[in-house]
């Protein structure tokens, strides 16, 4: 394990960086997208994500996440599977509890066009989400050639969406949800400098039935390289659901903060 060479601006960058960093609190949140640049390698790799934080005395609170991110490559083919839990309370009530699994399969037809197809389950206790699911697949468009710099996607595709909410009062009952949405989504990676990479992802799921009935999701990962496995992370996450459940808001914004360790 060796220390990567920064420059003075670059290590400056750095240092403020983990400063301000170090300040925010943990929530959850899940970036699917590898933060790689440049020809993809054959093989297997991975990468593990945890975040701590807490306090006590005038402020009682914890937080804790944890996730990883692994991924198979061989020839044309790419599997990889994203896991994340996230728990987190305050003076002893539970503000964070949610869980979120993702496995993705891309077949390359040609430098630019990709087949691909993906299943999702998930909860989110806070958000009265017992449980999604989701099947789906579509194309996935390379918009740049490959580069050690940069990186753009386009995908597009489809999905059948299951979804039980919990009862949000005494008295009511369990919501059941079932439909196809459309999938589109939008991805951008860019090299600010050596070993500090950035990727924004920006998802549009109308449903298939009522295009007023949509989410909207940005999620943005941030990452600084440490060593040769070890990086410091920043991830930020803004969902935007046009018609949420009774008592949840239509907005969420989270963020986190924490190490990784690839291998």
């Amino acid at each position: 394990m060796s220390f990567r060479p920064y420059s003075l601006p670059a290590f400056r960058f750095v240092c403020t960086l983990i400063g301000v960093l170090a300040s925010l609190p943990v929530h959850s949140i899940v970036s699917m997208e590898s933060l790689h640049l440049g020809e993809p390698k054959e093989g297997f790799d991975g990468e593990l994500e945890l975040s701590l934080s807490g306090a006590s005395g005038n402020t009682d609170k914890t937080d804790i996440a944890a996730g990883t991110r692994l991924e198979w490559r061989q020839a044309v083919h790419t599997n990889f599977l994203v896991a994340h839990y996230a728990y987190g309370e305050a003076f002893d009530t539970r503000n964070t509890d949610r869980s979120f699994l993702h496995l993705r399969h891309i077949t390359q037809q040609t430098p630019v066009l990709a087949w691909e197809a993906f299943a999702q389950g998930e909860s989110n206790e806070l958000a009265r989400l017992q449980f999604r699911g989701l099947l789906g697949g579509g194309v996935r468009l390379n918009l740049l050639d490959a580069s050690e710099t940069r990186a753009a996607f386009l995908g597009i595709g489809a999905m059948y969406v299951r979804e039980t909410y919990t009862a949000s009062t005494m008295g009511t009952i369990e919501e059941n949800d079932r439909q196809w949405r459309s999938n589109l989504y939008l991805v951008a990676k860019y090299r600010i400098g050596a070993g500090v990479r950035l990727v924004n992802s920006l998802y549009y799921q109308p449903s298939l039935n009522d295009i007023g009935d949509y989410r909207l999701l940005d999620t943005f990962a941030l990452h600084v390289d440490l060593t040769d496995t070890l990086a410091l992370r920043l991830n930020a996450e803004v969902v935007h659901d046009s018609q949420p459940p009774a008592n949840v808001r239509e907005t969420d914004v989270t963020y986190r903060t924490g190490l990784s360790w690839s291998f």
